[in-house]
């Protein structure tokens, strides 16, 4: 549904949905992987309003890659994951948004883990794991994700 539209208390004329369908597709088609340039233009437009914000965030967010990157939390580093450790609302309803998920090279369980963070994604249909090490713990919390449709493990090492 499209919502009232308001300049003080003056009503301004409704844009139909479809309007606001056709920019997005232009912006970021769905069914693409965005590129920097359309992450960067997508978090703005994100910004203006609550509207085009629940519109931007399941594109923004409805494929997120993390990689590990030295000793510390990648999850701190990636966005969206350090947000979600805040406990940020809107961080929270964007992981709502995510589908597909991919973590590379995760060789430890730091604080603050994909585990804890994948329990935050309801919808998420195909998680893939790229040399990774997956503990006994860690198949719990993939065991649980109801939405899960597809799980990828390539060149990972397991526990026991």
């Amino acid at each position: 549904s499209v919502p009232e539209c308001r300049i003080g208390h003056r009503s301004l004329p409704t844009i139909p949905a479809k309007i606001y369908t056709e920019i997005f597709e232009y912006l970021a088609p769905p069914s693409k992987r965005l590129s920097a340039e359309q992450r960067k233009i997508l978090t703005r437009v994100a910004g203006t309003c609550k509207l085009l914000c629940h519109i931007a965030l399941p594109r923004m967010y409805g494929h997120v890659d993390v990689y590990w990157l030295d000793n510390l939390s990648s999850l701190q580093k990636h966005p969206l994951f350090s947000r979600i450790a805040a406990h940020e609302d809107l961080a929270l309803w964007a992981t709502k948004c995510v589908r597909e998920c991919k973590l590379h090279g995760w060789l430890s369980e730091p604080e603050g883990s994909w585990t804890s963070t994948l329990r935050h994604m309801p919808n998420l249909c195909r998680l893939m794991f790229v040399e990774c090490f997956i503990m006994n713990e860690h198949w719990h919390v993939i065991m649980a994700l109801g939405a899960l449709e597809e799980l990828v493990l390539h060149g990972c090492h397991f526990t026991e």
